[in-house]
Order: structure tokens, then C-alpha cells, then sequence
């Protein structure tokens, strides 16, 4: 496994700003904020400065199916303040990384794309409130076309969606304690930065009960699900389910790529694998690697307070600007 940098199909999926993107990534999910710095070695690889989190209140959040609102915006922003006060060095322009459930993906055939950004949107909303079950004139859209025309004007295209109210009141705390947010990215898209391997490859993105399956063909997103699950389930239960919609992923895959197979799959497992390993490989008809601390392309010289798991996302985020 070797390091890349993030293409240019997801670089400004969901950020605002085209300025380059720092090496400092916070991730904010309904448990904590995590703040990590990196800097480059000379081998390509990123070196893990310093870690930190702020742990959050169970009742931060409003509960939804893209994330909720915060509860109370201003104590979180005091809160934000005061552990960014008391940090080593000041942080002024940073990365987001966001739970899957909170910022989610889509693929379509859009026919002919404007170049205009107002009737950009409007085509991609109309587009979006085809395929997905939430309204979309609360969502935050963001597009990038994936190749060139499919022909009859198409162009396939990613879209990536989250809820406005939330982007906005995260964007706004942060702003308000002098950082500004360039970059927001998902953690399953943030995860395939540190890895490339050529031909048809699925990554599975592990944070239970959710999961995440990115399906690339030679470097390329061709598939993205993302899945809920119930916690309570005992993995008698939930093993079968797993390999119940991978098999129905892999039939996807196959009826739209032609019957092209998949050729090698890749689990970023959250604690440890929970019988991921074998639900993968059976599911997809392939045989699954999980990936280790060591296949990252970091070099971590500090003691973490999470698991390394967690500083997945945030590393590829950070290659993106420095691999």
C-alpha cells in the first residue's frame, strides 16, 4: 500500500474555499472534537505532531438521519474556544472531517451539466431529489463530474450532500474561534487517500453500527453505500446482513460495469475486525485484508488517547496537499 495524493474528483467535494488545504485536520462526530497536526518526512510519509480531543456531552447534537442540528450552538462554541485556547499553537485554517452519516454520497447521469453555479444547483437538486428520501432545499450540494460525456450530453457525475444547518453552525463556531474551515470531506472519502491499488477495488469503512463501501476502478469512485445497522445486533445476526448487501453490492457493481469483478477488497475496521474480515470476503466473493497501523503512510511518535483507527480519515485528509 503506498500513499497518493487525494484526486482531484473529491479535493473540493464539499469545501468552500479554494486556497490550498493546511495539514491541520480537526473530525467532529457526536462523541468528541480531535484536533491533528502533521508534517512531511522525507520519505513521502506524514509525521504525527500532536493529537488532541474534546470530549462532548451526550445531548450535544440533535438526533437525524444526516446528523442533527447542535443543541445549544453557543455553549458548544465556548466550549471549541476554550480547548483551542489552550492548544500549543493556534490554529488558523484547517480540515473538516465529518461522520458518513452526516455527509453523504450519490452518483448520477446528469445531462448537460450548466456551467453556470445558480443553474448548476438547480440541476443537481432536482437530480438529488430523485435518488435520495430527505428534502433538498436544506441540503448543502456539492458536485464533480467523474469523466467525460457518456454520450446523449450525460456526464457521470458525484454529488455530495449534508445538512446546511449543521455545516453552517459547525463552520460558524469554528469561525468565530479564528479558524477557517477550507475543506469538509466524510471519513470514508478521507480514508481512500492512503491507499491506490489499480483495478476494481472496494473499501469498507468500519464504524459500528455504520459502515461504508467505496467501490474504485483504477483510482476512479464508481460506488459509494452507506449503511446503518442496529448496535444491539449480536454478530450471529448481523454477520448474515452484512454479507446480504455486499452481495447485492457486488451484483451492482457488475451489472454496471459490465460484469467487471471485483479483484481485492480493503477493511478500515473500527476497534478491531468483529468477524468483518470473513462477512467481507464471503459477501464479495473476494478475499478482504484488513488494514493495519503499519500500512498507514504515517509515522506516529506519540501516544494516542483512541484508537489509531480514528486517525485514519484525518491522515488522508492531509495527504491530499502534501503526498
Amino acid at each position: 500500500m503506498r500513499s497518493i495524493k487525494l484526486p482531484s474528483w473529491i479535493e473540493r467535494l464539499l469545501g468552500t474555499d479554494p486556497r490550498p488545504v493546511p495539514p491541520q485536520v480537526f473530525a467532529v462526530d457526536s462523541g468528541a472534537v480531535r484536533l491533528a497536526r502533521f508534517k512531511q518526512e522525507g520519505d513521502g510519509r506524514l509525521e504525527l505532531l500532536d493529537y488532541s480531543q474534546l470530549d462532548l456531552g451526550p445531548d450535544t447534537f440533535h438526533e437525524g438521519p444526516l446528523g442533527g442540528p447542535l443543541k445549544d450552538p453557543s455553549a458548544f462554541g465556548e466550549a471549541l474556544a476554550g480547548w483551542l485556547g489552550q492548544q500549543e499553537e493556534s490554529v488558523n485554517d484547517a480540515s473538516l472531517v465529518l461522520p458518513d452519516r452526516w455527509l453523504r454520497v450519490a452518483f448520477a447521469d446528469v445531462e448537460n451539466l450548466p456551467g453556470s453555479e445558480t443553474a448548476r444547483a438547480e440541476v443537481l437538486r432536482w437530480k438529488l431529489k430523485q435518488l435520495v428520501p430527505f428534502r433538498v432545499e436544506d441540503l448543502r450540494i456539492r458536485a464533480v463530474e467523474l469523466a467525460e460525456s457518456t454520450g446523449a450530453g450525460e456526464s457521470p457525475v458525484m454529488i455530495g450532500f449534508g445538512a446546511e444547518v449543521l455545516l453552517a453552525e459547525l463552520e460558524a463556531a469554528f469561525s468565530r474561534s479564528g479558524v477557517h474551515l477550507g475543506l469538509i470531506l466524510n471519513e470514508s472519502l478521507a480514508s481512500a487517500a492512503n491507499f491506490a491499488q489499480p483495478g476494481l477495488v472496494a473499501q469498507i469503512f468500519v464504524r459500528e453500527p455504520d459502515y461504508s463501501v467505496l467501490v474504485v476502478q483504477d483510482g476512479r469512485p464508481v460506488l459509494v453505500r452507506q449503511k446503518v445497522l442496529d448496535g444491539s445486533l449480536g454478530p450471529e445476526v448481523l454477520g448474515p446482513m452484512v454479507e446480504r448487501e455486499l452481495r447485492l453490492t457486488r451484483g451492482f457493481v457488475q451489472e454496471q460495469l459490465d460484469g467487471l469483478e471485483l479483484e481485492s477488497a480493503l477493511i478500515l475496521p473500527d476497534r478491531d475486525d468483529s468477524g468483518w474480515l470473513d462477512w467481507v470476503s464471503r459477501g464479495l466473493g473476494v478475499q478482504a485484508t484488513k488494514v493495519e497501523s503499519t500500512d498507514l503512510p504515517w509515522q506516529q511518535n506519540i501516544s494516542l488517547s483512541e484508537p489509531w483507527q480514528r486517525l485514519a480519515p484525518m491522515l488522508g485528509t492531509a495527504l491530499q496537499v502534501i503526498a
